[in-house]
């Protein structure tokens, strides 16, 4: 992980999955600004900072940083502001804040989405099952093109790189 010609640091390891779910729901951005930190030696950027420029105007931005010490544990959180409402994962926790109305919690699958994963894919392989791709190559494709115009511009101290 702290090779960056293995794992290109947080930015194209961790990070990447924050890039896709951000192309998955907003789609491509026109243009990204990234500010990234190497702080151990050889690695890629261990802590990265990017925002997304859409032409309409959405305000997309995402951060990761895979340095924090001591027992912190590993953290996923979001915020979405919709029209008519506000959704936030928090500490594990989705909470729905609609624009009017109380706040609450939606009833969905409180099962973990790691073991979802590796449960689906250790029975392909007992049942000799090709597992279905959830990810077409073409999404794939276009987030790994995003994250290295983000690398890109956190090369070039944050200034904003067209896609």
């Amino acid at each position: 992980m702290l090779q960056k010609n293995k794992s290109g640091g947080c930015l194209l390891d961790q990070h990447i999955h924050d890039v896709d779910t951000i192309n998955w729901l907003f789609g491509k951005p026109a243009a990204v600004s990234t500010t990234g930190k190497v702080i151990f030696d050889g690695s890629g950027y261990d802590i990265v900072s990017s925002n997304y420029h859409y032409e309409d105007g959405k305000v997309v931005n995402a951060q990761d940083d895979w340095t924090i010490n001591g027992d912190f544990g590993f953290e996923m959180s979001y915020r979405i502001n919709f029209e008519s409402g506000t959704i936030i994962l928090e500490k594990g926790i989705l909470t729905d804040y609609p624009e009017e109305g109380a706040k609450f919690q939606p009833d969905i699958n409180q099962e973990d989405g790691y073991y979802l994963e590796i449960k689906y894919f250790a029975e392909a392989i007992l049942n000799q099952t090709s597992p279905n791709l959830a990810v077409p190559l073409e999404s794939t494709r276009e987030t790994i093109f995003i994250a290295e115009h983000e690398q890109a511009s956190a090369d070039l101290n944050g200034e904003k790189v067209s896609l």
